[in-house]
């Protein structure tokens, strides 16, 4: 029987075949065999199959957020299409490539919440480590819209955030635009919300950009100490990713010689600090967590005797 003919097509067929393929490889005993002609035809024939499919589901979708006349339902189901395939890279290229992403950059001032949040976390998945999205989206000037989604609902500030995050990431452009709307400040101003979430995504943002000097002394300017020592808890009770990614903010901040903080804040944070270093040492779990409050100590018993 033919490999065509034992394997459907599609993904599960391929990683059906592949999982077959490898598995009677292991009970030769081989380390690394080519795989013969009639193998290689399938697996070329299956995933040229697969790329034809999902720009063909793409172009579907296209034309349903295309129609003025298309209804939310339906631009909803279609932007739920287009999320689940565009996190692959070369089918990100194409989707913009093939005028799709037009029809993202106008469903980000949409009037219903869900399609803007669906949209802002497509635009994340294509962007994250994708320089031609990123140069593509930060082009078409989404950044000051992505930004002002940060005030808004819940739902909305988390895809906000995580599109902003995914146009700053080791692309230079994104950053200078986030700078020239203030993104900062409005960064900054999240940490006031009661939204854990958000809280993470945002210390963590911190964190990345306090690793460069330049913004390290500004988030500092700009009060960043006082409002992420806000966010931290009197004492730990148990992990959390928001108490971890707080501390790497600070940590972060902690390498800048403009280190101000309030006498107040700094009693709150050596407190904390000091008992998880003495108490959670060698637990796994809070690796990351242990290593930030060192950081942060060291930083605090420098500072206070250079009073």
């Amino acid at each position: 029987m033919s490999v065509e003919k034992t394997y459907r097509s599609d993904l599960k067929g391929v990683l059906k075949f592949l999982l077959e393929h490898t598995k009677n490889e292991d009970a030769k005993g081989s380390t690394c065999q080519e795989m013969d002609a009639e193998k290689k035809q399938f697996l070329a024939s299956a995933l040229n199959n697969m790329t034809t499919d999902v720009m063909k589901e793409f172009q579907r979708a296209i034309s349903i957020l295309e129609d003025q006349e298309s209804t939310v339902a339906n631009k909803v189901n279609a932007l739920n299409v287009i999320r689940e395939g565009i996190d692959d890279i070369d089918f990100a290229n194409s989707f913009v490539k093939a005028g799709g992403s037009i029809y993202l950059v106008q469903n980000l001032t949409h009037t219903n919440c869900e399609i803007r949040s669906l949209t802002a976390y497509i635009i994340a998945e294509m962007s994250q480590n994708n320089p031609f999205c990123q140069q593509h989206f930060v082009d078409a000037k989404t950044i000051p819209v992505l930004i002002n989604y940060l005030n808004e609902s819940e739902e909305l500030a988390n895809s906000g955030i995580h599109a902003v995050s995914s146009l700053l990431q080791n692309f230079k452009p994104g950053l200078v635009e986030f700078l020239n709307v203030n993104g900062i400040q409005i960064l900054l101003k999240c940490l006031d919300k009661n939204n854990s979430r958000l809280s993470v995504r945002v210390c963590f943002l911190i964190g990345k950009l306090a690793e460069q000097d330049n913004l390290r002394d500004e988030l500092i300017e700009k009060l960043a100490i006082t409002q992420l020592v806000k966010c931290l808890p009197v004492a730990i009770a148990e992990y959390d990713s928001r108490l971890e990614t707080t501390l790497y903010a600070l940590s972060e901040l902690s390498k800048s010689n403009k280190w101000m903080i309030e006498e107040s804040q700094e009693e709150k944070l050596k407190s904390l600090t000091t008992g998880i270093v003495e108490n959670y040492a060698i637990e796994e779990e809070y690796e990351e967590i242990y290593r930030h409050s060192c950081a942060i100590l060291r930083k605090l018993d420098t500072h206070a005797n250079t009073r």
